[in-house]
């Protein structure tokens, strides 16, 4: 070896983005876990019960064990040790087993066994620790109880919906038949136009376009000269409303600000309304069922479970939130 240079001491500046870059890093990552789990332990009074838990489990189990998910093996009363304890709550040998058979276990080539079941044991702990740490926070603290409560109830009505509601108004074509009958006229097509759209950020070059429109020069000529190219489109009165109101009486071209765009817009052709059969229609009309069939379906709810409104009590509500 020989020494080249010697190096300064980096600056409380180069630190930090070294030590920023470093927590960006999944090495970083892992670093900052394992210190949130080494504070967590002590919190939970974590207490480990068996110091020979990898030589008493490797006499029951291979490393094939480890490394694929297989049917969890279930040890004696004898044989099943207390492992570990978080506050009250005591885990055992079988519980780890049952860990082992469902998560398969990473290894490197010539990883012995017994560090890959050390590993295993650590990530085993540390679901079990963030598990009753949840349920701590659960029964402690109100606001994060009321916020999981919300979400269980969120994903609960969320399934019932799903299964009483959408997926049975989904696949019930007689219904949707029948709703698209009961409203002939709700899924035509709408009135539209077919417009060519300039956009520019010039606005002298927008008027050149439309007194060029005005001469009656072909739009193809236009945007040769110009050096532009429109785009098709096609409006509804429900889509660009505001934009057609700009057209004056018996002119099919008008000029429009959107930002700091200009844009020089041309009817091209007038479609007018169309009814669309069922099949072509069939999207639409299962959005609109399910919407009925779901009004259907609370409403025979409020006739099978009666609700009644204290309304001395509801005022008393309402005056104490206002």
């Amino acid at each position: 070896m020989k020494v080249n240079k010697h190096l300064p001491h980096p600056s409380k500046e180069e630190m930090i983005e070294e030590i920023r870059e470093f927590f960006e890093s999944s090495v970083g990552s892992a670093f900052y876990d394992q210190k949130k789990f080494d504070k967590l332990l002590p919190m939970l009074s974590y207490e480990q019960l068996s110091n020979s838990y990898a030589e008493d489990l490797l006499a029951k189990i291979d490393r094939n064990y480890l490394l694929k998910k297989k049917k969890s093996i279930r040890l004696s009363n004898v044989d099943n040790k207390e492992l570990f304890k978080l506050d009250s709550q005591v885990y055992y040998y079988n519980d780890f087993l049952a860990f082992l058979s469902d998560n398969e276990q990473y290894a490197t080539d010539g990883m012995r066994t017994e560090q890959i079941l050390h590993n295993a044991f650590d990530d085993f702990k540390k679901q079990q620790a963030l598990e009753e740490y949840g349920n701590k926070l659960y029964r402690e603290d109100e606001g994060y109880r009321v916020a999981v409560e919300e979400y269980n109830n969120g994903v609960l009505i969320f399934n019932l919906m799903q299964e009483q509601v959408w997926d049975k108004a989904a696949i019930d074509t007689i219904g949707q038949k029948k709703y698209y009958q009961q409203h002939p006229h709700k899924f035509d097509q709408p009135k539209r136009w077919e417009v060519v759209v300039y956009n520019t950020k010039d606005k002298s070059i927008a008027r050149k376009i439309q007194e060029k429109l005005y001469s009656n020069v072909a739009i193809e000529e236009i945007s040769k000269e110009i050096g532009i190219e429109p785009v098709v489109e096609i409006w509804t009165k429900k889509s660009n409303a505001h934009a057609l109101k700009s057209f004056k009486p018996g002119e099919t071209s008008t000029l429009i600000q959107e930002g700091q765009y200009y844009k020089v817009v041309v009817i091209q052709k007038h479609i007018p309304q169309a009814k669309r059969d069922f099949i072509s229609a069939r999207n639409d009309v299962v959005q609109a069922y399910r919407i009925e069939f779901e009004e259907q379906w609370v409403r025979s709810l409020h006739k099978k479970y009666k609700v009644k409104l204290r309304k001395k009590k509801w005022k008393e509500l309402k005056s104490k939130l206002i």
